[in-house]
């Protein structure tokens, strides 16, 4: 169980004394832009980033994202543009990568592979 007393007296050391708990977690979070890791490492090991997540989540702060693309809306690729279209074309289409493409269409029917030209061989 994490004592809140002594993580209040850890961060008293880089914000003011008079502050509240919250009120340091708004200020170190918002004001200088730390992230919940760099908050629980200037406790000295009293807990740790995702501790603080969830007492901010607590106090109804919204938390900044962790970074990646997860957090944008999927693209729905459909299956008309799937069969009319190469890999490659629906790459440049949706912006997607080749796996990305891969996975949102593995569920689609399979296209037939395109037949190419054979060209006669010279005696």
């Amino acid at each position: 169980m994490i004592d809140w007393e002594k993580v209040k007296e850890r961060l008293k050391e880089h914000t003011s004394d008079s502050f509240t708990l919250k009120e340091m977690l708004d200020y170190l979070y918002c004001g200088k832009g730390l992230s919940l890791n760099q908050i629980a490492d200037l406790t000295r090991g009293e807990c740790c980033g995702d501790s603080i997540g969830s007492k901010m989540e607590e106090y109804k702060f919204k938390l900044r994202s962790r970074g990646g693309s997860r957090n944008v809306r999927p693209v729905v690729i459909t299956q008309g543009d799937y069969m009319s279209m190469t890999y490659k074309q629906l790459m440049k289409k949706y912006g997607l990568s080749y796996t990305t493409v891969y996975k949102r269409t593995k569920g689609y029917k399979r296209k037939l592979p395109r037949k190419t030209k054979v060209s006669a061989a010279s005696p």
